[in-house]
């Protein structure tokens, strides 16, 4: 079964590497760093799921999350969400304006 390694600079995604093995030696010989098991990638797993370069992994929750969209969103689960809440609730053919810290449409 192919398992998902991560290999991480600060909790900061890096890259991600698919092997059938598990141990990371292999890994490390080809970029050597903290090289960081995920899961298989076969079986689903909603906290390594939304694993992506650039990324990053939350260790003391065991979860990974897609890049960061925007410095003032905030962690939430394995994703980010926007200091204010959509006034739709789903942010349709909204878009989050960073500077105003507001949705626009």
């Amino acid at each position: 079964m192919n398992k998902r390694w991560i290999r991480l600079e600060d909790n900061n995604i890096t890259h991600i590497a698919y092997l059938n093995e598990d141990t990371p030696d292999l890994l490390n010989k080809v970029n050597h760093g903290n090289w960081i098991n995920v899961g298989d990638f076969d079986v689903p797993n909603p906290n390594y799921d939304l694993v992506q370069e650039g990324g990053s992994y939350d260790e003391e929750n065991d979860i990974c999350r897609p890049p960061k969209p925007f410095d003032s969103w905030i962690a939430v689960g394995n994703n980010w969400e926007a200091p204010v809440a959509p006034p739709n609730n789903d942010a349709t053919g909204l878009e989050w304006n960073e500077a105003q810290q507001a949705w626009l449409s």
